[in-house]
């Protein structure tokens, strides 16, 4: 009986997934500058002189203790299409934090 759950379980996992290469675009880098999906980029948190480097990556790639950021998360949102020297806000449920762009790769 938990074999067949499983079974039910993985099956319906896999057509959500097929369903999501068949919905998959090829996205190409931009030509214009600024950080994008798959930049590597780092920000300085202004109000603790922090520096950390993150990577913007899709939805389903999105690991924040890996340094992965969603592009539609709210930090990545505020980040595309900034270049080095940017400064963003971002509406944290500690507050608003501010950063600056520092690098992008």
């Amino acid at each position: 009986h938990e074999a067949k759950l499983n079974q039910s379980r993985l099956e319906a996992r896999i057509s959500e997934l097929e369903k999501h290469v068949q919905l998959a675009k090829i996205i190409k880098p931009s030509t214009e500058g600024g950080a994008q999906f798959g930049s590597k980029v780092t920000l300085l948190e202004i109000e603790f002189q922090e520096e950390f480097t993150i990577t913007l990556v899709g939805s389903y790639e999105s690991d924040p203790t890996q340094d992965l950021i969603s592009i539609t998360a709210p930090l990545g949102e505020a980040i595309v299409g900034k270049n080095v020297g940017d400064e963003l806000s971002v509406t944290a449920p500690g507050g608003v934090q501010s950063y600056k762009v520092v690098r992008i790769e």
